[in-house]
């Protein structure tokens, strides 16, 4: 199975659009500087730590089903440590899921 998006660069600074293959759209944004900073968007690194917390809701959702039990919310939350220094990766992740029912 193959997976297929674009980004493209809407401008100011580091606006982008990103767009998957069904047509849903989301702005990443990251201002370059404090004066500048009007984020419409989620930052890139943010994008990954949605996208984590997103999967893994995904699968949560899915064995509660299979296990046949009942719930009426689930939340995930998500905290992440990056390095001080380039490249600026995540170094520590922590999820913890609320499930509710």
């Amino acid at each position: 199975m193959s997976s297929e998006v674009k980004v493209s660069w809407i401008g100011p600074e580091l606006r982008l659009l990103g767009e998957s293959s069904n047509g849903a759209a989301i702005v990443i944004d990251h201002a370059l500087s404090e004066e500048t900073r009007q984020e419409n968007g989620p930052r890139p690194m943010e994008l990954l730590l949605l996208g984590l917390a997103g999967c893994t809701s995904m699968d949560v959702l899915s064995i509660l089903k299979k296990k046949r039990q009942s719930f009426s919310g689930l939340q995930v939350l998500v905290t992440a440590e990056r390095r001080d220094e380039h490249p600026r990766i995540y170094t520590k992740i922590h999820l913890e899921f609320i499930v509710s029912g």
